[in-house]
């Protein structure tokens, strides 16, 4: 419902405020000015003329204030010697001099009658999102989650429009709402309206009471630069006054979290302050002595992240949110349609066979699929070319090849072999051919069981071998080729360290470009955080956790664990039963901005971020102690740990050698990498 506009109230009383304060604020604000006149004041306080003539006989009454003449309606005047002592002091505690405050009371009012749930139907979603390309079928997964109480949770790849679509949710109300300059509590001013933040409707009503601002519904987007300072009352020391958090500044609106997972404020720390607020949509604030105070929080918190959502946070967590929604890659026609409206809208011409090969470089040299950031950028740079040419821009394939080289960073120049080396280098001209070929096979693959075979073709190409299930007896590399397919399949480890790193890279390369070949077979792209999960741990598998140790920093440090006797103590039943166990430790002990993942014959991994700050030791020895209290069976467990430093992938193989080290020590305990392991 809509809410009627407060009008200006005329007398002191009427402003809900102590009159103490007004009239502090309106001694700070004449000495400020100097010589000043009524009406100046009350536009500046934004209070009606009339009152401010009622707090103006109140000063002149106490002698604070001098009237030096008339000019037209208004009182010219200065403060008296008195006056300008006063305000000085009352400057020592609080130097706001801008518009009189609102009563909390009156805040909570005016927010509870603006909350209004949406009622959106598929045309006025149509119409919210209409500059965007998305699918029917995403929103009317988008329409009844706004449409319901409680958050929004924004999955999928990065570059597939989490924050574009988060930040137009707010359109499915179009109305305004009002916003107070500042609110008043136990005598402390906070300051809410933010030019910054909050949209104010031009022009604004007419006898509108102008403490407040008619303004949009404020949509605040706040992304890895979220503290928690942010989320409670900040204190300014130098001016007396008080910032309003985040989620007050956004209430009757949404407030995004995007890039969720990669604050400094974890997840965890984001739940407990958050816990109460997101269950009873009231939030508990405290001025900087003590007093406690309940503010509303009607504020539609919305989700955005690339993270796989179990990596962020428990399950507490996610029954707080009532939506949860997957955006994935875009399809062909939709591809086409974002570059066609992005070249419209650059005044780019684009040739027929701009899309076709538009689509075949975004999926070869960018991120396998099909993502509507990708037309954006490469316009600018098309854009860009053209203005140093000094040619007519113009996206055609030539052109798109030469932006696409400009936008993707090539990692795969630096680390391996150029396509000069590999002819002029016997050795390593067949490797690369196997899996050449093995790769083109899979453009014909229908199932996880012909991407197997091919798997295991592309093995005995390559003059390897490998085993099927967990055999402890043998050194293996970290990659499953079943596919899911029966047990596990892993390749063995050579013996030569240079053969071990060759093989092991042209399979890893060979496994995701699988992931993608099934997807597509599939009509669709999954998350391959969601291809990955182990059933038994709910932890990722090595395969996942491959990818990210070969883009870890210097300070990052890799831990290697393994249940001792793991595979001699237990039937199949009770070493699922441990597995479960280890695996439920490590999540709730692991912090989410880590990672754990389960690497098959009771071995897992931990990649700890910053891990020097963290310290590994402290890790371990909680592991320890949680594990001593929780086991279902007697199983102790070894672990070892390396610094990441420059080489990461070194590291994965320095913690294996100390694991080893603490295992040959009688197990149940752990061993930290010297430089040895790392050769």
């Amino acid at each position: 419902m809509a809410l009627v506009d407060p009008p200006e109230p005329l007398r002191v009383q009427d402003l809900g405020i102590p009159p103490s304060l007004v009239l502090d604020i309106t001694l700070r604000r004449a000495m400020r000015e100097g010589q000043t006149n009524t009406l100046r004041l009350a536009d500046t306080l934004c209070v009606s003329p009339v009152l401010l003539e009622q707090v103006i006989e109140k000063l002149r009454h106490d002698r604070l204030v001098e009237i030096n003449g008339i000019e037209g309606r208004s009182y010219i005047l200065t403060l008296s010697e008195p006056g300008r002592v006063q305000a000085s002091e009352r400057m020592a505690v609080s130097k706001y001099a801008g518009a009189v405050p609102v009563s909390l009371d009156e805040y909570a009012r005016v927010v509870n009658a603006q909350h209004v749930r949406p009622h959106v139907n598929r045309e006025l979603i149509r119409r919210a999102f209409s500059d965007l390309v998305i699918g029917d079928s995403l929103l009317d997964e988008l329409g009844p989650s706004i449409h319901s109480p409680g958050a929004i949770f924004l999955y999928g790849p990065p570059g597939t429009g989490k924050s574009s679509i988060a930040e137009r949710l707010v359109r499915a109300n179009d109305d305004s709402v009002l916003v107070p300059r500042a609110v008043e509590i136990d005598g402390q001013v906070i300051m809410v309206f933010d030019p910054v933040v909050h949209e104010p409707i031009n022009p604004q009503p007419d006898r509108l009471d102008r403490r407040w601002v008619r303004c949009k519904r404020p949509s605040i987007v706040v992304g890895g630069e979220l503290s928690a300072m942010q989320l409670d009352l900040n204190y300014q020391g130098h001016a007396g006054v008080y910032l309003a958090p985040l989620q007050m500044q956004a209430n009757n609106g949404v407030l995004v979290i995007d890039d969720f997972g990669r604050q400094a404020l974890t997840p965890e720390q984001l739940l407990n302050r958050w816990i109460v607020p997101l269950d009873r949509s009231v939030d508990y604030l405290k001025l900087d002595y003590g007093v406690k105070f309940e503010v509303p929080f009607l504020t539609k918190i919305v989700f955005a992240t690339n993270l796989p959502p179990s990596s962020l946070a428990d399950e507490a967590f996610f029954r707080r949110i009532g939506s949860k929604i997957l955006i994935p890659p875009i399809q062909d026609d939709a591809f086409d349609e974002v570059l066609r409206r992005v070249s419209a809208d650059r005044q780019i011409s684009v040739t027929p066979e701009a899309f076709a090969h538009m689509r075949a470089g975004s999926r070869d040299k960018g991120d396998g699929d099909l993502r509507p950031y990708l037309p954006g950028a490469i316009c600018t740079l098309v854009r860009s070319i053209s203005e140093y040419e000094g040619i007519d821009p113009v996206l055609d394939p030539p052109t798109i090849d030469r932006a696409l080289g400009l936008y993707f960073s090539r990692d795969r120049d630096m680390t391996q072999p150029t396509l000069e080396a590999i002819i002029a280098s016997p050795e390593l001209r067949p490797a690369a051919d196997a899996a050449l070929e093995a790769t083109d096979e899979l453009l014909w693959v229908t199932s996880a069981e012909d991407v197997r075979r091919v798997a295991l073709r592309l093995v005995d190409r390559l003059g390897g071998s490998y085993v099927t299930g967990d055999d402890p007896g043998v050194e293996t590399l970290p990659v499953d080729l079943s596919f899911g397919v029966g047990e596990t399949v892993r390749p063995v480890a050579p013996d030569d360290p240079e053969r071990r790193r060759e093989l092991e890279a042209q399979l890893h390369r060979f496994a995701i470009n699988s992931e993608r070949a099934l997807a597509l077979a599939g009509g669709e792209r999954l998350m391959v955080d969601e291809l990955l999960i182990d059933p038994v741990t709910g932890l990722p598998t090595d395969q996942d956790m491959s990818r990210l140790v070969g883009r870890l920093g210097d300070e990052d440090v890799v831990v290697a664990l393994h249940l001792d006797n793991f595979d001699q103590t237990h039937d199949e039943a009770g070493r699922k039963r441990v597995l479960a166990d280890f695996g439920s430790l490590l999540r709730a002990e692991v912090r989410a901005r880590d990672r754990a993942a389960y690497y098959g014959g009771g071995k897992f991994l931990v990649i700890i971020l910053s891990g020097v700050e963290q310290d590994p030791e402290s890790l371990l020895a909680r592991l320890q102690k949680g594990w001593a209290d929780a086991r279902s069976e007697p199983v102790t467990f070894s672990a070892g740990f390396a610094l990441a430093g420059p080489n990461s992938r070194l590291a994965l193989s320095a913690a294996d050698h100390a694991l080893l080290r603490a295992e040959a020590a009688g197990g149940d305990g752990w061993v930290q990498a010297d430089p040895a392991d790392y050769e």
